[in-house]
């Protein structure tokens, strides 16, 4: 399976994981089969609101079979959902941290109610924010 990081930084499975989906400076490709990971820049990085291009690059492009992030805006979790794009949360600090959770079988899959590894629904803990995008 190959899974999609965001990371704010490039070094391998050492890279730190970023706070928030879309706006990653980097995405991390994990390979779970041959532990081989990539790191690219994000360019799009700097979008407005609703415009996550890394959903259309996992979902409809095939990049990774799942996403396994710190935080993801409501949007961004309905569009990679509705194209078979799995979702976990996970609070590990870098990339090894994550896949190590994933082989023990402890990352939390994410939904509508829980799309932050801390268990809040976003915008700083508050569970009340109706942003779509985080």
């Amino acid at each position: 399976m190959r899974i999609l990081i965001p990371t704010v930084d490039d070094r391998g499975d050492g890279s730190a994981v970023s706070d928030h989906f879309g706006r990653a400076p980097f995405f991390a490709i994990a390979d779970t089969a041959t532990g081989q990971v990539t790191v690219a820049p994000n360019g799009a990085m700097d979008h407005g609101s609703g415009g996550c291009a890394p959903v259309t690059l996992v979902g409809g492009g095939g990049l990774a079979e799942a996403v396994v992030c710190r935080g993801i805006g409501r949007r961004a979790l309905a569009e990679l959902t509705a194209s078979n794009v799995r979702v976990f949360v996970s609070g590990g600090a870098d990339v090894a941290a994550v896949l190590a959770d994933h082989r023990a079988g402890r990352l939390v899959e994410a939904t509508a109610e829980r799309r932050h590894a801390d268990g809040a629904d976003g915008c700083g803990g508050s569970p009340d924010c109706n942003s779509p995008h985080d």
